[in-house]
């Protein structure tokens, strides 16, 4: 058992909260940065719960979404301008839209994320 003084038992906390900070912000920087990679290269990831805006346009647009054919791969559901659709494994979809966004399709297993790939396809 650690003991503190009344005297450094505040400076010692202080520390303790900006280290936490620090350390989640890396953490956030990391994870921003690989979903700005992705983004990049046209590809998205996605876990449970999340959902990646892929489109947010002030006219529809048309882009093509496609889930990879794998064994742990599940559908992606696609929410665009007040509709749905799902997108099954190994297939490629067109949706034209002006907000485009894209969530599992059903439960992922906890340690796993789903990749997938998209296009803008300009006229």
């Amino acid at each position: 058992m650690y003991k503190v003084s009344k005297r450094t038992g505040p400076i010692a906390a202080a520390l303790a909260i900006a280290g936490t900070a620090v350390a989640y912000s890396a953490a956030s920087f990391a994870y921003d940065l690989d979903e700005e990679l992705l983004a990049r290269s046209n590809e998205f990831s996605i876990g449970n719960g999340d959902a990646r805006v892929i489109a947010n346009h002030r006219s529809p647009e048309s882009y093509r979404v496609c889930v990879a054919k794998g064994p742990n791969t599940i559908p992606v559901k696609a929410r665009y301008d007040g509709q749905e659709r799902t997108i099954g494994v190994g297939a490629c979809d067109d949706l034209t839209a002006r907000l485009i966004t894209l969530s599992p399709g059903s439960k992922l297993r906890e340690d796993e994320v789903l990749i997938g790939k998209y296009e803008h396809l300009k006229k």
